[in-house]
């Protein structure tokens, strides 16, 4: 019996998912400040596996207790294996064309945990937006669906990418409230200070801030921006990672 938040920030918020099967603008001016690796969702699901299991609840061995068709459970709300399967076989549908013969296998074994993590952080977190009565308006899907078009690149229009993810509107309001609860757990404490953007810059100036054809070094006052962005981003994540893990220390999750 073992903890297995384990992989994949798909899990934790719809919008993630969507920047990742989108993909963000090709504007290379746009990706001087994101080279480096964000803390994104495999960080974020990584991090929470790394808790103490004592919040696990052990094994439910009683006789006439049939766990057979079980994968896991949030303080009762039950993953099936048969809900599990039917979704997996959905994702690998959708896949299918874009993934090698010989890497089939381990994708679909990825996509398996992947789709048991999404169960657990989603449940975590729709039951602690219904104990605080957490409600997304129409302003709140409005503004993230405003925010999702931001993301798309030249040429894609938002129905098209949403309809080819099977990106639902109950997907979209569940994204939406993830957003307001991130700003109320979180609010200005992300917000980098002017000496870790400086430091940011001095540490990569050659390697992120340098033109690669002309040699010509990018000054700070052109790349604060885009640092500030990056950097409030990253530690937004990391704020947000230390939410999922008081979340899933208060739950009681049982691993089949």
């Amino acid at each position: 019996m073992k903890n297995k938040i384990s992989k994949s920030w798909i899990a934790v918020f719809v919008l993630f998912v969507f920047v990742l099967v989108s993909g963000c603008s090709n504007n290379e001016k746009n990706k001087q400040a994101s080279s480096a690796p964000a803390a994104g969702a495999n960080q974020i699901q990584n991090s929470v596996s790394g808790l103490p299991a004592s919040n696990v609840a052990p094994a439910v061995n009683a006789p006439q207790a049939d766990t057979s068709d079980l994968v896991v459970s949030v303080d009762g709300k039950i993953l099936k294996k048969s809900e599990l399967e039917k979704n997996l076989k959905a994702k690998m549908e959708m896949l299918k064309d874009k993934i090698p013969a010989d890497k089939q296998k381990e994708v679909q074994e990825n996509l398996r945990k992947q789709l048991t993590n999404e169960f657990v952080v989603r449940t975590l977190l729709s039951d602690e937006f219904a104990r605080r009565k957490i409600e997304a308006s129409s302003q709140d899907v409005k503004a993230m669906m405003d925010q999702l078009t931001a993301k798309l690149p030249p040429g894609k229009k938002l129905d098209d990418v949403l309809k080819a993810n099977k990106i639902s509107q109950d997907d979209i309001l569940f994204a939406a409230k993830v957003d307001k609860f991130r700003k109320m757990e979180i609010g200005d404490k992300a917000k980098p200070t002017q000496k870790e953007i400086k430091e940011f810059y001095k540490a990569n100036r050659e390697k992120l801030f340098t033109d690669s054809k002309s040699g010509k070094k990018v000054t700070f006052d052109e790349a604060k921006g885009k640092i500030s962005a990056y950097l409030e981003q990253q530690k937004g994540q990391q704020a947000f990672i230390a939410v999922l893990k008081n979340l899933q220390q208060k739950a009681k999750i049982i691993v089949y």
